[in-house]
């Protein structure tokens, strides 16, 4: 399967973690690659909810950007 983040996503990523080359944001990346502590971990997931029409829950713990992103396809809008 070809990884397909759209490109909102990326820049929220970005945004939040004060990324400014984009293509560090890979699907096997993850927090701790990209350097995020867990307020920025927060932060970007209240981004994230916002932008997607979505909630995580309070347990979910994505290793990687492309099991985030799976994530939030199957519960935008939710």
């Amino acid at each position: 399967i070809l990884f397909s983040m759209d490109e909102r996503f990326k820049e929220i990523i970005a945004e939040n973690l004060n990324i400014t080359n984009l293509e560090e944001i890979t699907e096997s990346a993850t927090f701790d690659s990209l350097g995020a502590d867990s307020l920025d971990i927060a932060e970007t997931s209240m981004a994230l909810e916002d932008e997607y029409k979505m909630s995580f829950s309070d347990d979910y713990k994505p290793t990687t950007l492309s099991e985030l992103w799976d994530y939030i396809e199957k519960n935008k809008g939710k």
